[in-house]
């Protein structure tokens, strides 16, 4: 792991944005749910804080990674207003 991620916030949830390469890379394409959303591209997904991005963070701790060394490649933006929310939910253009 040598990429770095963003984790955004809004006043109500938050997401970890992660490339869908790497989602693929993992073996965890199937464990996301639809509470995630894809960017317009279907390069980036945003992964849902409650639920799937524990996924992903364990995906990365099953292949030895710390958590200290996965929450250093993690850094916070707060948006009043973001766009995530409005992108489609992940489930539903992967699986067409």
């Amino acid at each position: 792991m040598k990429k770095r991620y963003t984790f955004y916030t809004d006043p109500g949830h938050g997401w970890l944005s992660v490339p869908v390469k790497e989602l693929q890379e993992l073996g965890i394409m199937d464990k996301i749910s639809a509470c995630s959303y894809l960017s317009p591209r279907h390069e980036v997904a945003y992964l849902e804080e409650d639920c799937d991005m524990s996924v992903w963070f364990k995906a990365w701790i099953d292949k030895g990674m710390t958590r200290e060394a996965i929450n250093a490649r993690i850094t916070d933006k707060y948006q009043a207003h973001t766009p995530i929310r409005n992108y489609e939910p992940f489930l539903q253009k992967i699986l067409q």
